[in-house]
């Protein structure tokens, strides 16, 4: 048989064809290696840029905390001082709408204290988020707002009033 139909020539053609699949498999697997190492390093800058991110973020949410617990302490002092004398005011006055005017004055001073107290109890959270759910009644809500109008209403001469709905 001619040189190339012989057994040593298959021998040949079989070792160069496992020897041409073996080069492709191993630069493959270099090349393969060698993106997983790149990805591996752009994972890690991008996980470092995330966490540089997050403390910036917290160190954020530290300020702000601080800032919302400062400006409520500096709101409800003023606030706590303001009651006292409004309520000797109060209960030295016997003209009905005098006595008016200084009760929706105290309700509004302690609604305005009430929502400070709201602030400072926000700043107070963890960041855990505690979800505390209470139940409101709408009229607990609804007449001290319209009490709140009142003179308003009674100076442009109108009434406004919160009724329960009934079927």
């Amino acid at each position: 048989p001619p040189w190339w139909r012989s057994n040593v020539a298959y021998v040949a053609y079989w070792l160069a064809f496992f020897g041409f699949l073996y080069v492709i498999t191993v630069g493959r697997t270099k090349r393969l290696v060698h993106r997983a190492r790149e990805l591996e390093q752009g994972i890690a800058q991008r996980t470092a840029q995330l966490k540089q991110k997050a403390d910036t973020i917290e160190a954020l949410l530290a300020d702000k905390e601080r800032l919302f617990s400062n400006i409520s302490h500096e709101f409800r002092t003023p606030l706590t001082l303001l009651l006292n004398p409004i309520q000797l005011w109060l209960d030295r006055t016997r003209d009905g709408q005098e006595r008016d005017s200084l009760a929706m004055m105290k309700r509004n001073a302690l609604q305005l204290l009430h929502l400070v107290e709201q602030m400072l109890s926000l700043s107070k959270l963890s960041m855990a988020h505690t979800e505390k759910r209470q139940r409101y009644f709408l009229s607990e809500v609804l007449n001290p707002l319209v009490a709140a109008f009142k003179t308003l209403l009674d100076h442009k001469q109108l009434k406004l009033t919160v009724a329960p709905y009934r079927d």
